[in-house]
């Protein structure tokens, strides 16, 4: 009688001999899956060569972090000696997991928290959106005391550096230690720092993040009855006048731009000087 095992562990160590298409690299921290032939559902886990999970399971795997393994619906962590996490989630998610070591996850009470790569929780799930990290910051939403979501900023250790007191911010996070947010009260746009001080003051009826210095803004113009757009320095100083339908400025510098029926392309430089 065959020991399955053994038979399960002699057939993953040749899978990662032969460097089949499951094998992952070297900087796995020992974990290699291997899955049944043409079913990536039943995948099973070494680590160091040792079986540690027998071939029942959906697994990710990524570099530097434990496995997260789909049992019963749910994503777990699972260690080095096959021991899942207490707690599984919908979903497991590493946007910048090279940068800052930490992963998104996301409950069925449908609410995002954070966790380290070994799967140690650093915030229980209880925000309703966390963004990707920036510079080492995250963007989260939360309902406030008065009912409505807000919106504010960690870091990578959980740590809530500006309270939630926006309505909303543009893009994830800061850009240059610079974040587009908008005021609650106001509804109005404006620039803040990382301490969430006011650089630039809330008066635009949008913002968008700065690209180099410059940063196109938009106004409501009541003479021509609509919302137009303009581009304003890293001080506030309105360098091209709320004359647009579009002005968007690309991270290479290039300007696409429409002005009444008239739309354009660019260099940042030609646009600021002609325009």
């Amino acid at each position: 009688m065959f020991n399955t095992n053994k038979l399960i562990f002699a057939c993953s160590l040749l899978i990662m001999l032969l460097g089949c298409n499951n094998s992952v690299n070297e900087d796995t921290v020992g974990f290699n899956k291997f899955c049944e032939p043409n079913n990536n559902s039943k995948c099973g886990l070494t680590y160091n060569g040792k079986l540690i999970l027998e071939p029942h399971y959906k697994i990710t795997l990524y570099a530097g972090a434990y496995p997260h393994v789909l049992k019963e619906q749910q994503w777990y962590f699972v260690d080095e000696n096959g021991t899942f996490s207490k707690e599984g989630y919908i979903k497991i998610s590493y946007p910048t997991a090279d940068r800052f070591k930490v992963a998104k996850v996301f409950n069925r009470t449908y609410k995002f928290g954070l966790a380290k790569l070994d799967g140690t929780i650093i915030i229980s799930p209880r925000y309703l959106v966390i963004s990707n990290f920036e510079e080492g910051y995250a963007s989260f939403s939360e309902t406030t005391e008065g009912g409505s979501p807000k919106v504010g900023f960690i870091d990578t250790n959980g740590k809530v550096i500006i309270p939630p007191r926006f309505c909303a911010t543009r893009g994830y996070s800061f850009v240059k230690g610079v974040a587009a947010v908008c005021e609650a009260d106001s509804r109005r746009w404006g620039y803040i720092n990382t301490q969430g001080e006011w650089l630039i003051k809330p008066i635009f009826t949008e913002a968008h993040n700065y690209v180099g210095s410059v940063a196109v803004v938009e106004q409501l113009i009541e003479a021509k009855d609509g919302r137009y757009k303009g581009v304003i320095d890293n001080s506030g100083n309105l360098l091209v006048p709320f004359d647009y339908s579009h002005i968007t400025i690309s991270n290479n510098g290039d300007v696409y731009w429409q002005k009444d029926t008239i739309k354009g392309k660019a260099s940042l430089e030609e646009f600021l000087q002609n325009h």
